[in-house]
């Protein structure tokens, strides 16, 4: 086909699909929030669309593409794990207590107290060996069960403190949510590894796993597979 035709195709099923946008409107906002999460949304939709497993290739048969994607987009991301409601209602389900999501008898003081407070954001101090990542995980599960948040990282300042802390925030998931957990993720870039099992990039952009597992599986670790996903 040629070029100039094609963009001419696309431009009508542009007004087709979205016709809000070539309608007058309200001034998009300035600020640079908006402006990250703009573009944060259109990597993601680049990501996710540039995945033939999830989308693939029309080749000219497809009458009206916008179809199949509006069909295909949920899906996608609940396989990647960016729908967070079905691990949600797990909780709701059962939600858990102290001694059975950390396996202690019961929380310290300065446990029980972290997930009470109601404002964004929380400065937590206290000695080495006290729980403060315990503390910070039980905050994170009450503000989750609630709808609060709909997921957690921890940022820190070494490689080794990471890969301490991704252990432990695995074994919790693991008693938590169970087999249905959403994928654990180291986010170092050089080391990828997910639910405790090393990945490795292929050729061609491809991606295997030492524990080689069901697609379903392999997809919810979509995120550990490139820096720029997590």
């Amino acid at each position: 086909m040629d070029p100039i035709a094609g963009l001419g195709i696309m431009g009508e099923r542009l007004e087709q699909w979205f016709p809000l946008a070539f309608h007058d409107g309200p001034k998009l906002p300035g600020t640079p929030a908006f402006h990250h999460a703009f573009a944060g949304i259109v990597m993601l939709a680049d990501w996710l669309g540039s995945d033939t497993g999830f989308f693939s290739f029309a080749n000219g048969t497809d009458p009206d593409r916008m179809v199949f994607a509006r069909g295909q987009a949920p899906a996608a991301l609940a396989a990647v794990g960016m729908d967070v409601e079905p691990v949600r209602r797990i909780v709701h389900r059962a939600p858990p207590t102290f001694a059975h999501a950390f396996d202690v008898p019961a929380p310290r003081p300065i446990q029980v107290e972290a997930s009470k407070p109601t404002a964004q954001c929380v400065v937590l101090e206290a000695e080495t060996g006290s729980g403060k990542t315990e503390a910070a995980l039980w905050r994170f599960l009450h503000l989750f069960e609630r709808g609060k948040v709909d997921g957690l990282y921890f940022a820190l300042p070494t490689r080794v403190a990471a890969t301490q802390i991704f252990r432990r925030v695995q074994l919790v998931c693991d008693r938590v949510f169970g087999p249905d957990r959403p994928a654990v993720v180291l986010a170092v870039p050089g080391q990828v590894a997910a639910d405790g099992v090393r990945g490795h990039p292929l050729p061609g952009f491809g991606f295997a796993w030492d524990d080689d597992p069901q697609d379903s599986v392999r997809r919810s670790r979509w995120a550990a597979e490139h820096p720029k996903r997590f």
